[in-house]
């Protein structure tokens, strides 16, 4: 019964991270990516692989998402090291270092492409005084 209890929380808190449905609670990362890690500690070698592997692909997921928020693509982002890590440590043969190999390049080409726009305000084309009486032109 535990199990299954266990099971719809990590459930609901995928989903969750998937869509951002709580951008202002980043403990949700590190609460799911902690009960994921648990639940891997009881299956064999290949399971744990897979398993890593499906949730880096949801952090993937939720950062290549424009429609949810900065802040939050960019928090998935940061948290894409834990599963990367495991996989790291669990990858013992060619194939699983090959698959880890194109991981980490689909990351990395990820996060260039998908980069958060921090800056949602246009620049102006006015000049700006400050305080010394200089004026800058901020026009770009």
């Amino acid at each position: 019964m535990q199990e299954i209890q266990t099971s719809r929380v990590i459930q609901g808190l995928r989903w969750k991270i998937r869509y951002a449905t709580e951008p202002d609670n980043p403990s949700l990362l590190q609460l799911w990516l902690n009960m994921e890690h648990r639940l891997c500690q009881t299956q064999d070698r290949d399971d744990q692989w897979q398993h890593h592997q499906g949730m880096l692909n949801l952090l993937i997921d939720s950062y290549s998402d424009e429609l949810n928020p900065p802040h939050w693509r960019a928090l998935c982002l940061d948290w894409f090291c834990k599963p990367l890590g495991s996989l790291s440590r669990l990858a013992c043969n060619r194939q699983h270092r090959n698959e880890l190999n194109r991981l980490i390049q689909e990351v990395s080409t990820l996060s260039h492409f998908f980069k958060p726009d921090f800056t949602r305000c246009e620049p102006q084309d006015h000049d700006i005084s400050i305080s010394s009486g200089k004026k800058y032109d901020n026009t770009y």
